[in-house]
C-alpha cells in the first residue's frame, strides 16, 4: 500500500511501445526519492530496463521480497562510494522479476541525477522504499 503522501504517475516517452509500461512512485514533496516500476505481461516487446546507465559499479545485496518471492537486490555504487539506485532482478543474469503472467522491472533512486552529490539510499531510506515495492501485490 502507497503512503498517502507519495502519489503514482505514468511516464510517456516518444516510444509508444513504452506508453502505458512504466510508473514513476515518489513523495509529493520531494524530487529527489523515486521508485520506478515498469511492467508487461510475459512475452510482450516493451523495454522494462533503460537501454544506458550512468558511471558506477553493480553490486549484489542480498534479496527483497516482491510479490511474495525473493527478488535480488543490486546496488548502482557511484565512484564516490555512495548508493544512488537499488536495481531489484529476478536473479543472476535475469534481470525481469516474473510473477504469473507479467513482468516487471523496479529502481528505487535518490537523486534527481545520477551520482549526485549528497544523495544515497541507506538505512531508513532504504527501509522505506522497499517496505513500498515488498508490498505491492500481482493478481
Amino acid at each position: 500500500m502507497l503512503p498517502e503522501d507519495w502519489v503514482v504517475e505514468e511516464v510517456t516517452t516518444n516510444d509508444p511501445l513504452a506508453n502505458g509500461h512504466w510508473l514513476t512512485l515518489h513523495p509529493k514533496y520531494v524530487a529527489a526519492e523515486k521508485i520506478g516500476m515498469s511492467f508487461r505481461r510475459v512475452g510482450e516487446k516493451v523495454p522494462l530496463w533503460p537501454t544506458g546507465v550512468g558511471q558506477g559499479e553493480f553490486v549484489p545485496q542480498g534479496t527483497l521480497d516482491v510479490a511474495g518471492r525473493p527478488a535480488q537486490r543490486v546496488l548502482l555504487v557511484c565512484p564516490s562510494g555512495e548508493v544512488t539506485e537499488i536495481w531489484y532482478h529476478q536473479g543472476e543474469g535475469a534481470p525481469n522479476i516474473t510473477r504469473g503472467d507479467l513482468e516487471f522491472g523496479f529502481i528505487f533512486s535518490a537523486t534527481p541525477s545520477h551520482c549526485e552529490a549528497g544523495y544515497s539510499l541507506s538505512g531508513t531510506d532504504q527501509r522505506f522504499g522497499e517496505m513500498i515495492i515488498a508490498s505491492l501485490k500481482v493478481p
